[in-house]
Protein backbone atom coordinates (compact mmCIF):
# COMPACT_ATOMS: atom_id res chain seq x y z
CA UNK A 1 0.00 0.00 0.00
CA UNK A 2 2.77 2.34 1.58
CA UNK A 3 4.09 1.57 -2.53
CA UNK A 4 1.55 2.38 -4.31
CA UNK A 5 0.91 5.89 -2.67
CA UNK A 6 4.39 6.52 -3.51
CA UNK A 7 4.13 5.26 -6.78
CA UNK A 8 1.20 7.62 -7.43
CA UNK A 9 2.72 10.69 -5.93
CA UNK A 10 5.63 10.23 -8.13
CA UNK A 11 3.01 9.82 -10.88
CA UNK A 12 1.12 13.30 -10.02
CA UNK A 13 4.59 14.64 -9.33
CA UNK A 14 5.49 13.98 -13.24
CA UNK A 15 2.31 14.79 -14.28
CA UNK A 16 2.08 18.60 -12.62
CA UNK A 17 5.18 19.01 -14.40
CA UNK A 18 4.37 18.01 -17.83
CA UNK A 19 1.18 20.77 -17.56
CA UNK A 20 3.73 23.36 -16.40
CA UNK A 21 5.53 22.32 -19.59
CA UNK A 22 2.63 22.39 -21.70
CA UNK A 23 3.19 19.06 -22.56
CA UNK A 24 -0.57 17.70 -22.34
CA UNK A 25 -0.18 14.64 -24.48
CA UNK A 26 2.41 13.45 -21.61
CA UNK A 27 0.24 14.82 -18.91
CA UNK A 28 -2.44 12.84 -20.21
CA UNK A 29 -0.91 9.62 -20.49
CA UNK A 30 0.51 10.28 -16.87
CA UNK A 31 -2.61 10.81 -15.03
CA UNK A 32 -3.70 7.57 -17.40
CA UNK A 33 -1.56 5.85 -15.28
CA UNK A 34 -2.72 7.04 -12.01
CA UNK A 35 -6.56 5.84 -12.98
CA UNK A 36 -5.52 2.69 -14.00
CA UNK A 37 -4.14 2.28 -10.44
CA UNK A 38 -6.62 3.22 -8.80
CA UNK A 39 -9.86 4.38 -10.62
CA UNK A 40 -11.03 6.67 -7.34
CA UNK A 41 -8.47 8.94 -8.07
CA UNK A 42 -10.91 12.12 -8.31
CA UNK A 43 -8.25 14.68 -9.09
CA UNK A 44 -6.79 12.55 -11.67
CA UNK A 45 -9.53 12.72 -13.41
CA UNK A 46 -10.63 16.22 -13.06
CA UNK A 47 -6.95 16.70 -14.49
CA UNK A 48 -7.64 14.25 -17.40
CA UNK A 49 -11.12 16.38 -17.71
CA UNK A 50 -9.35 19.83 -18.25
CA UNK A 51 -6.75 18.10 -20.59
CA UNK A 52 -9.04 16.85 -22.60
CA UNK A 53 -10.81 20.52 -22.59
CA UNK A 54 -7.84 22.26 -23.72
CA UNK A 55 -6.56 19.68 -26.63
CA UNK A 56 -10.19 19.89 -28.40
CA UNK A 57 -12.08 16.73 -27.18
CA UNK A 58 -15.15 18.07 -24.93
CA UNK A 59 -16.98 15.38 -25.00
CA UNK A 60 -14.16 13.21 -23.44
CA UNK A 61 -13.99 16.09 -20.96
CA UNK A 62 -16.91 15.56 -20.09
CA UNK A 63 -17.14 11.93 -19.07
CA UNK A 64 -14.28 12.45 -17.55
CA UNK A 65 -14.76 15.42 -15.38
CA UNK A 66 -18.00 13.06 -14.74
CA UNK A 67 -16.35 11.05 -13.42
CA UNK A 68 -14.44 12.97 -10.42
CA UNK A 69 -17.85 14.64 -9.93
CA UNK A 70 -19.45 10.90 -9.17
CA UNK A 71 -16.30 10.44 -6.49
CA UNK A 72 -16.68 13.69 -4.92
CA UNK A 73 -19.63 15.29 -5.75
CA UNK A 74 -19.60 18.44 -3.70
CA UNK A 75 -16.18 18.99 -5.15
CA UNK A 76 -16.98 22.45 -6.76
CA UNK A 77 -13.99 22.71 -8.94
CA UNK A 78 -14.80 19.82 -10.14
CA UNK A 79 -18.39 21.02 -11.32
CA UNK A 80 -16.55 24.29 -12.56
CA UNK A 81 -14.24 21.44 -14.94
CA UNK A 82 -18.11 19.08 -15.90
CA UNK A 83 -19.48 22.80 -16.89
CA UNK A 84 -17.32 23.93 -19.10
CA UNK A 85 -16.74 20.91 -20.78
CA UNK A 86 -20.64 20.82 -20.84
CA UNK A 87 -20.70 24.60 -22.39
CA UNK A 88 -17.91 23.51 -24.69
CA UNK A 89 -20.15 20.75 -26.75
CA UNK A 90 -23.08 23.14 -26.68
CA UNK A 91 -24.84 21.80 -23.58
CA UNK A 92 -25.25 25.31 -21.78
CA UNK A 93 -28.29 24.56 -19.62
CA UNK A 94 -26.15 21.75 -17.92
CA UNK A 95 -23.76 23.93 -17.61
CA UNK A 96 -25.34 26.65 -16.07
CA UNK A 97 -26.87 24.17 -13.58
CA UNK A 98 -23.22 22.70 -12.87
CA UNK A 99 -22.25 26.29 -12.22
CA UNK A 100 -24.38 27.25 -9.68
CA UNK A 101 -24.31 24.20 -7.74
CA UNK A 102 -20.72 24.90 -7.75
CA UNK A 103 -21.08 28.01 -6.22
CA UNK A 104 -23.97 26.73 -4.01
CA UNK A 105 -21.01 24.65 -2.31
CA UNK A 106 -18.29 27.78 -2.66
CA UNK A 107 -19.95 31.21 -2.49
CA UNK A 108 -16.33 32.59 -3.33
CA UNK A 109 -15.67 30.99 -6.41
CA UNK A 110 -14.43 33.63 -8.95
CA UNK A 111 -13.94 31.19 -11.96
CA UNK A 112 -17.23 29.65 -11.81
CA UNK A 113 -19.36 33.05 -11.51
CA UNK A 114 -17.48 34.22 -14.52
CA UNK A 115 -18.12 31.04 -16.56
CA UNK A 116 -21.31 31.25 -15.66
CA UNK A 117 -21.18 35.29 -17.49
CA UNK A 118 -20.12 33.73 -19.88
CA UNK A 119 -22.93 30.94 -19.83
CA UNK A 120 -25.77 33.18 -19.74
CA UNK A 121 -24.44 35.22 -22.32
CA UNK A 122 -24.21 32.62 -24.76
CA UNK A 123 -27.55 31.72 -23.71
CA UNK A 124 -28.91 35.40 -24.70
CA UNK A 125 -29.64 36.49 -20.90
CA UNK A 126 -27.47 39.71 -20.96
CA UNK A 127 -28.65 40.84 -17.36
CA UNK A 128 -27.63 37.86 -15.63
CA UNK A 129 -24.86 37.38 -17.11
CA UNK A 130 -23.51 40.88 -15.87
CA UNK A 131 -24.75 40.02 -12.44
CA UNK A 132 -22.44 37.01 -12.78
CA UNK A 133 -19.74 39.35 -13.77
CA UNK A 134 -20.29 41.67 -11.20
CA UNK A 135 -19.83 38.66 -8.47
CA UNK A 136 -16.67 37.58 -9.91
CA UNK A 137 -15.32 40.78 -9.83
CA UNK A 138 -16.22 41.84 -6.43
CA UNK A 139 -14.31 38.59 -5.57
CA UNK A 140 -11.55 38.72 -8.05
CA UNK A 141 -11.08 41.60 -10.32
CA UNK A 142 -7.89 40.51 -11.61
CA UNK A 143 -9.15 37.04 -13.02
CA UNK A 144 -8.05 36.64 -16.39
CA UNK A 145 -10.16 37.59 -19.22
CA UNK A 146 -12.62 39.06 -16.64
CA UNK A 147 -12.62 42.60 -17.22
CA UNK A 148 -12.87 42.46 -21.11
CA UNK A 149 -16.04 40.04 -20.65
CA UNK A 150 -17.76 41.66 -18.45
CA UNK A 151 -17.21 44.97 -20.60
CA UNK A 152 -18.62 43.22 -23.91
CA UNK A 153 -21.56 42.31 -21.82
CA UNK A 154 -21.93 46.18 -20.45
CA UNK A 155 -21.48 46.96 -23.82
CA UNK A 156 -24.40 44.32 -25.19
CA UNK A 157 -26.86 46.07 -23.07
CA UNK A 158 -26.00 49.62 -23.36
CA UNK A 159 -24.02 50.07 -20.31
CA UNK A 160 -20.93 52.17 -22.26
CA UNK A 161 -20.11 53.82 -19.20
CA UNK A 162 -19.01 50.80 -17.07
CA UNK A 163 -17.28 48.92 -20.12
CA UNK A 164 -15.56 51.78 -20.90
CA UNK A 165 -14.54 52.14 -17.24
CA UNK A 166 -13.54 48.25 -17.28
CA UNK A 167 -11.31 48.42 -20.36
CA UNK A 168 -9.67 51.72 -19.25
CA UNK A 169 -8.72 49.14 -16.15
CA UNK A 170 -7.69 46.91 -18.56
CA UNK A 171 -5.46 49.15 -20.60
CA UNK A 172 -3.67 50.55 -18.06
CA UNK A 173 -2.56 46.83 -17.14
CA UNK A 174 -1.58 46.18 -20.55
CA UNK A 175 -1.70 49.11 -22.85
CA UNK A 176 -0.51 47.36 -25.80
CA UNK A 177 -3.74 45.03 -25.40
CA UNK A 178 -5.38 45.06 -28.54
CA UNK A 179 -9.02 43.80 -28.42
CA UNK A 180 -9.51 46.16 -25.19
CA UNK A 181 -8.32 48.90 -27.73
CA UNK A 182 -10.55 48.13 -30.21
CA UNK A 183 -13.52 47.57 -28.08
CA UNK A 184 -12.94 51.22 -26.57
CA UNK A 185 -12.80 52.90 -30.00
CA UNK A 186 -16.15 51.24 -31.17
CA UNK A 187 -17.61 52.42 -27.88
CA UNK A 188 -16.36 56.06 -28.46
CA UNK A 189 -17.24 55.84 -32.25
CA UNK A 190 -21.31 55.08 -31.27
CA UNK A 191 -22.88 58.19 -32.24
CA UNK A 192 -20.39 59.83 -34.63
CA UNK A 193 -20.26 60.42 -38.07
CA UNK A 194 -18.83 58.49 -40.74
CA UNK A 195 -15.90 61.24 -41.29
CA UNK A 196 -15.21 61.03 -37.40
CA UNK A 197 -14.99 57.61 -37.37
CA UNK A 198 -12.86 57.78 -40.11
CA UNK A 199 -10.04 60.02 -38.12
CA UNK A 200 -10.66 57.91 -34.98
CA UNK A 201 -9.68 54.36 -37.09
CA UNK A 202 -6.92 56.41 -38.44
CA UNK A 203 -5.60 57.54 -35.49
CA UNK A 204 -5.91 53.55 -34.17
CA UNK A 205 -3.59 52.34 -37.08
CA UNK A 206 -0.77 54.85 -36.59
CA UNK A 207 -0.87 53.56 -32.77
CA UNK A 208 -1.19 49.59 -33.61
CA UNK A 209 0.06 49.10 -36.79
CA UNK A 210 0.41 45.78 -36.16
CA UNK A 211 -2.99 44.99 -36.07
CA UNK A 212 -3.70 46.41 -39.78
CA UNK A 213 -5.74 43.54 -40.76
CA UNK A 214 -8.19 44.17 -37.77
CA UNK A 215 -8.54 47.82 -38.71
CA UNK A 216 -9.06 47.37 -42.50
CA UNK A 217 -11.66 45.21 -41.40
CA UNK A 218 -12.51 48.09 -39.13
CA UNK A 219 -13.03 50.56 -41.72
CA UNK A 220 -15.01 48.81 -44.35
CA UNK A 221 -17.72 48.29 -41.67
CA UNK A 222 -18.11 51.80 -41.73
Amino acid sequence: MLFMATSIDNLYSAGFQSMRDEDLVRAESVFNQIVAIDQKSHLAWNLLSIIAIRLGMADVGVARAQQAVNLDKRNSAYLNTLAVALGETGELEQARKHLQKAILFKPGFAEAYYNLGKVFLKLGDSSQSIRSYRQAYAIDPEYPGLRFNYAYACRLTGDLGLAKRLLLELRKSDPEDGDAATMMLEIDSIGLNAGSQLQMFSDEVVRFPHRSEEHTSELQSL
